[in-house]
């Protein structure tokens, strides 16, 4: 029979962090940057820094320092604080941390507010142990990983606090899964420019919805026609996610602009796929005559990447997943981008896996939730990694 919750610590320090609303774009991480920094200092942790990463959006790091021996790689955990919208279709209360028939509902439960309970409850059991640690133990509670520029992950490499050999959990929800591979995320914008004219009269205009919607269909066969795949996040994916255009329903209209969304996978690259859709993009003249196209990139570079098997943080993973759950997990791919792909991405850093409550499969949904089982689970996994590396 499922746990109610109820009772549950780390459960309830996740209903505290659904209650603070911290959308994005909208509510900035600046409320739930100040509650995470001070259930660190009360609960006996108290190098707690709280530094910007951009105004109203400050990072958070909570660090146990070891104590002492040769200098080695800190673990890391790099949970993000922010959300997507709420958006509408919700049956309960967003904010409200609902529990029902084993789930905690609210936005943020999967993606990531269980994982970042899960990670500064396991960081406060070590601290309690009194042991001393052989490598710090860090939590950043990060700003902005749901945004295009990633403005958390960034400000802690450029502030130093992970790097190339760091080793990095992300608990961001993948379903209790391993992650070890990431598609790329890469976001374009695709505009055609035509010519306007009456409606009566669309010989003398120059369609730009509809040259875009011609590209659009080349761009999608060209996708289709690409061969690659990876064992653990299969095939590339293109998604045309947003399209405006036109100004009235009588004319002809000269502008149009649509937003895409690659998920690219090896050998493919932010150039290589750039470069593909700039090619459709040329094409534009022989659709219409008079019609012009350009593609720009609207994100941060995000290409795929993946962790090593051989490190000894995806041992101490796998050990301490085998010691709470019964049997090894198998590795996985993801097709989103998180804040340890990321910092894997700048660094060249292969420690750096993912693993959490929750499901991609319920993150950004209308009654959003994570299991009260899987997030209990996740923050005894969590404990059990940190005292394998650090103790």
């Amino acid at each position: 029979m499922a746990h109610t919750g109820a009772d549950s610590e780390v459960v309830a320090l996740t209903r505290r962090l659904i209650a603070i609303n911290s959308e994005n774009p909208g509510h900035t991480e600046a409320e739930v940057a100040a509650f995470v920094a001070q259930w660190f200092k009360e609960n006996g942790i108290s190098d707690v820094k709280v530094i910007a990463a951009a105004p109203g959006r400050p990072n958070v790091i909570a660090r146990i320092p070891r104590s002492g021996g040769p200098a080695v790689p800190a673990l890391a955990f790099l949970g993000h604080m922010d959300t997507v919208p709420v958006g509408s279709g919700w049956t309960v209360d967003p904010f409200a941390g609902v529990i029902k028939d084993g789930r905690l509902y609210g936005r943020g439960s999967a993606d990531m507010k269980s994982g970042l309970a899960a990670s500064m409850v396991a960081a406060r059991n070590i601290a309690r142990s009194g042991r001393p640690l052989k490598r710090d133990l860090l939590v950043c509670a990060t700003a902005d990983e749901e945004g295009t520029h990633m403005l958390g992950a960034i400000g802690l490499l450029a502030d130093g606090t992970v790097g190339q050999d760091t080793l990095i959990i992300a608990p961001d929800g993948t379903g209790m899964e391993v992650i070890v591979a990431h598609k790329g995320v890469m976001w374009f914008e695709l505009a055609t420019r035509g010519k306007m004219s009456h409606a009566g009269s669309p010989e003398v205009g120059v369609d730009a919805v509809y040259g875009a919607a011609e590209l659009i269909g080349e761009i999608k066969r060209r996708f289709a026609e690409l061969p690659y795949s990876h064992p653990l996040t299969g095939g590339p994916t293109v998604t045309f996610s947003v399209i405006e255009g036109g100004v009235k329903t009588n004319v002809v209209p000269d502008r149009c602009r649509v937003e895409i969304d690659v998920r690219a996978v090896p050998p493919m690259t932010v150039k290589s796929v750039t470069d593909l859709l700039r090619g459709v993009a040329a094409t534009a003249p022989s659709i219409l005559p008079g019609l012009t196209a350009e593609v720009r990139q609207i994100n941060i570079d995000r290409p795929p990447v993946e962790s090593d098997r051989d490190s000894p943080l995806y041992k101490a993973l796998t050990d301490a997943y085998q010691e709470v759950l019964g049997g090894r997990p198998e590795p996985r791919g993801l097709r989103g981008y998180t804040d340890a792909s990321i910092v894997s991405y700048r660094t060249g850093n292969k420690d750096a896996f993912v693993f959490g409550s929750g499901s991609i499969r319920q993150a950004h949904t209308a009654d959003e939730w994570a299991s009260v089982d899987d997030i209990m689970a996740t923050e005894k996994i969590f404990t059990r990694v940190a005292e394998m590396l650090c103790l």
